[in-house]
């Protein structure tokens, strides 16, 4: 074995060291035969390399899709969309707080202001909670304005 000390200069190696003291293999010719049957063309291919079968009769998939309208859906999006207004509240009352880091929140607020509208028509228009998702969607809508609009800079 070959060790390098830091406080000596590396010398030139000697030639029997670098020659592998591993016997020569022989059957490179095998190997020859493997590659021709493997890239020959199908008509001379022999008959156990020939492809699979096909599976058939495979059904597709089906999955039940939710149609109608969901309160809870709704209620989850409307809380989500609220808390996220309460983070950026707070996020403004503190000093030292980037604008970099309220895009983000005016980010998140867009998303979900956005997946909350779509589901406004849904809501019908004398139930209490079409009032507060009408709410939270002006409220949302006006403070993304003002951020986009510079008013806090």
């Amino acid at each position: 074995m070959i060790t390098i000390d830091g406080d000596k200069p590396v010398g030139k190696l000697d030639r029997v060291d670098r020659v592998s003291k591993r016997p020569k293999t022989t059957g490179i010719a095998s190997f020859d035969k493997v590659l021709e049957k493997a890239v020959a063309p199908p008509a001379v291919r022999p008959p156990e390399l020939q492809p699979s079968a096909m599976i058939e009769n495979i059904r597709p998939a089906q999955f039940e899709t939710k149609r109608g309208f969901s309160a809870d859906g709704v209620v989850e999006r409307v809380s989500r969309l609220i808390d996220t207004l309460e983070v950026y509240r707070q996020q403004l009352a503190e000093k030292g707080v980037a604008l970099k880091d309220l895009q983000t929140l005016v980010a998140d607020m867009t998303s979900q202001s956005e997946r909350l509208r779509s589901l406004t028509g849904e809501v019908e228009t004398g139930d209490g909670l079409r009032t507060i998702v009408d709410q939270s969607l002006m409220l949302s809508s006006l403070e993304i304005a003002r951020f986009n609009g510079g008013h806090y800079n």
